[in-house]
């Protein structure tokens, strides 16, 4: 393998101690819950580096992963204008900010392409079917309601920088003005593994990738891992 290139390799849960036997760099896990149910691990490895990642990712676009591209999309049209521009004035900028930091007061938004790609994906079973979507309570304070947690933890905490300990910063999210966002809506067979993890809220799936079939689950980590400069 070239210096810096990613792979994904399917396996059980001893696969990742082989490959790092190997000399391969294991950077992750990822869970694949398929029909039956199927429990797949998607191991993300990466081969060892010559010298820094940065200026590797410049030179080549290996190294780094497409984080972009397997983002968890979401209903962000609060937030984000047809055009992809983020909306501003009253009420848009409000509560999305970090006092003083990135602009002061002005909108600090969610990522326009949705969540960050989490460590589990969902596969449908054949016989489910989307019905389009639904709305459900969001994850974040209504606009104009803005919600503060306080910070427990900071790797710039000894900078004292934004992600101090103790600093107070606002909570942000997806919802829309009314508090809700869509999620697609679901129709699953029995031996479908995504009505299991929805079992108490009927939402919690909307955080991962859901895909009809194996086959665009194993697409989409094959994008996860594509060259940046292809």
């Amino acid at each position: 393998m070239t210096p810096g290139t990613h792979q994904i390799i399917i396996g059980d849960l001893d696969t990742g101690v082989r490959l790092r036997a190997k000399g391969l760099h294991v950077r992750d896990g990822l869970l694949v819950l398929a029909p039956g149910p199927t429990v797949l691990v998607a191991w993300l490895v990466r081969s060892p580096l010559d010298g820094p990642i940065v200026p590797e990712v410049l030179r080549s676009g290996l190294g780094a992963l497409n984080i972009d591209a397997c983002r968890v999309r979401a209903d962000l049209s609060e937030f984000f204008s047809k055009t992809g521009k983020p909306r501003s004035g009253s009420g848009h900028a409000e509560g999305y900010g970090i006092e003083g930091v990135y602009g002061g007061d002005k909108a600090n938004p969610p990522h326009v392409s949705g969540r960050w790609p989490p460590n589990l994906v969902l596969v449908h079973a054949l016989e489910c079917t989307r019905e389009g979507t639904r709305r459900v309570q969001g994850t974040s304070i209504p606009k104009g309601k803005p919600a503060v947690a306080v910070r427990r933890s900071g790797v710039h905490a000894a900078a004292k920088g934004h992600q101090t300990v103790g600093r107070a910063q606002p909570v942000t999210g997806h919802s829309d003005a009314d508090g809700t966002e869509a999620i697609a809506s679901w129709t699953c067979a029995d031996d479908c593994p995504v009505p299991l993890l929805d079992a108490d809220s009927g939402t919690t799936s909307r955080f991962f990738p859901q895909f009809a079939k194996l086959s665009e689950a194993l697409d989409w980590l094959s994008a996860l891992v594509k060259p940046l400069a292809e």
